[in-house]
């Protein structure tokens, strides 16, 4: 059987999304406090990841940018070709 990351196709796409927001619901429907405790710290990583990105050093972006590449399963791009050194 096929790694879940390789599988492509919409249905896995939305299948993860329902399982993440049912599980927000299912702690509100059971414990309100719960709930409203998980979605606000869903809501503080997004900001916090975001702000990184736009915001944040050079090298704090990239890092911001390539988890976001990560999460959204994405190839990393390709870096500009190397030159090689010379040795004094």
């Amino acid at each position: 059987m096929e790694p879940v990351a390789r599988r492509k196709g919409w249905l896995w796409t939305v299948c993860a999304g329902l399982i993440g927001i049912g599980g927000s619901a299912l702690a509100w429907s059971a414990h309100p406090e719960l709930g409203v405790a998980l979605v606000t710290l869903e809501a503080i990583v997004v900001v916090a990841v975001l702000g990184a990105a736009l915001f944040g050093s050079e090298v704090t972006s990239e890092r911001a940018f390539r988890l976001l590449r990560w999460v959204a399963n994405r190839p990393e791009p390709k870096g500009p070709p190397r030159r090689p050194r010379k040795l004094p």
